[in-house]
């Protein structure tokens, strides 16, 4: 996934290096992602067979540089490559260098050996040889991932390693140090479409358009649901390259996630009451798909009832999802589930006031567990009506966040808990 190619100094690669099966064998002993509700995958790399901008083979990086042209080149020396101002130093005393390395992209998968990273360094006193070094890393019937479809990893994403190091590197790009050096390509394939939405099929041939709907019906991927970005799902106004940065969160590729990603029943979040009727938390399972309900509140909302029909919130009760009143909506079967108060994308915060006849119960019972998980800047304010934790379920207040008790009953059963943790207030 992150490290298929090779690691160390391997004169030979063939196929998927040590680090690689350890992890996917770590993934599979840890039952990922099997042990989900359901398993959805969202790749940021496209589906349309769209790659980074160059195939097997093709030259990354080039280096032939020797003390008398690095002078030329390199008319400021970073840090980065400090080892060239000690070289021209020496030239004094008759010291020559000469460093030559080429970098290629991995070849596709064939039998034939072929070398993707050659380095050559000679070193001359008096401008006798004293020192050669030369070496060569192959490879052979490993996948070629380098500049495939995928969510890609640019230049930018070296940033943390400072602006001079980063500047050197966009100068390298820019073929300010040509002859001597030369970065031929600026976006690279951080994990593949075919990875991401785990298609074995495709392993071999990952720049392949990919049908979404298809590999899913045909059982090619093991996830239930899996999606690529698409620039035509977008709103008015935003744009998505067909491979994104991995490392961003924008609009353009939140939006999708919004939109696929989205639970069926959100009325907590879409209305700012929950008035006169209980709206029950969970997911249920129909004809091989999942109902769910969300599973956060990332808004303010506030909880009531009237004396024919109290208001409430109900985490994981055995009766409809939603509203339970409503028989149209299907019976939870989730044996636990859990609900976080927390920030939204807009910068909202899950912020829950229950008044007169409103409550909220979290599980049903020791079979029917949940959590409800306070977070930070989120709060839960009772003026009236009650807060009941059931056999075998928590509420949680976690630092920055916030219980409010002005009135009303907080209640905790036999097996119920109630945690909080460090820097967490509670107004009584």
């Amino acid at each position: 996934m992150l490290i298929y190619g090779g690691e160390g100094s391997n004169s030979l690669i063939t196929g998927p290096s040590p680090t690689y099966t350890a992890f996917q064998n770590h993934l599979d002993a840890q039952g990922m992602p099997a042990q989900t509700i359901q398993n959805i995958a969202v790749s940021k790399g496209s589906g349309n067979g769209v790659g980074q901008g160059y195939g097997s083979l093709e030259k990354i990086f080039k280096l032939n540089a020797n003390t008398f042209n690095s002078t030329g080149c390199f008319t400021t020396v970073p840090d980065v490559v400090g080892w060239l101002a000690g070289a021209v130093a020496l030239v004094k005393i008759g010291l020559f260098a000469s460093v030559r390395a080429d970098i290629k992209a991995m070849p596709g998968y064939v039998s034939s050996t072929n070398w993707i990273y050659e380095r050559k360094i000679r070193v001359f006193l008096l401008f006798i040889p004293l020192e050669w070094d030369n070496h060569e890393t192959k490879a052979k019937t490993v996948n070629f991932y380098d500049g495939v479809q995928g969510g890609r990893y640019g230049l930018a994403s070296f940033s943390g390693m400072g602006a001079d190091a980063l500047g050197y590197i966009n100068a390298l790009a820019n073929g300010v140090y040509m002859p001597c050096a030369k970065l031929y390509h600026t976006q690279f394939c951080f994990i593949p479409t075919v990875s991401a939405l785990n298609i074995p099929s495709m392993m071999g041939t990952p720049n392949w358009a990919i049908d979404t709907e298809s590999i899913v019906d045909n059982d090619d991927t093991p996830f239930d649901k899996a999606y690529v970005l698409d620039p035509t799902k977008y709103p008015s106004g935003y744009t998505a390259p067909n491979n994104e940065n991995h490392l961003d969160l924008t609009p353009s590729n939140v939006f999708p996630f919004q939109q696929v990603v989205s639970p069926q029943f959100n009325a907590v979040n879409e209305n700012p009451t929950v008035h006169g009727y209980t709206f029950n938390f969970g997911y249920a399972e129909v004809d091989d798909e999942i109902i769910k309900t969300t599973d956060c509140i990332t808004h303010p909302l506030t909880v009531s009832g009237i004396p024919a029909a109290s208001g409430a919130l109900w985490i994981n009760r055995a009766h409809n999802l939603e509203d339970v009143n409503n028989a149209n909506n299907p019976l939870n079967t989730s044996d636990t589930f859990n609900v976080d108060l927390k920030e939204s994308c807009n910068g909202t915060y899950g912020r829950v006031t229950v008044e007169s006849m409103g409550s909220i119960t979290i599980g049903e019972d020791h079979l029917k567990t949940a959590k409800v998980i306070v977070r930070e800047n989120a709060w839960i304010t009772m003026n009236d009506g009650y807060i009941e934790i059931r056999p075998g379920s928590k509420l949680i207040i976690e630092d920055g966040a916030e219980l409010r008790l002005n009135g009303g009953i907080l209640r905790v059963q036999d097996g119920g808990e109630g945690h909080r943790q460090k820097g967490w207030k509670a107004y009584l």
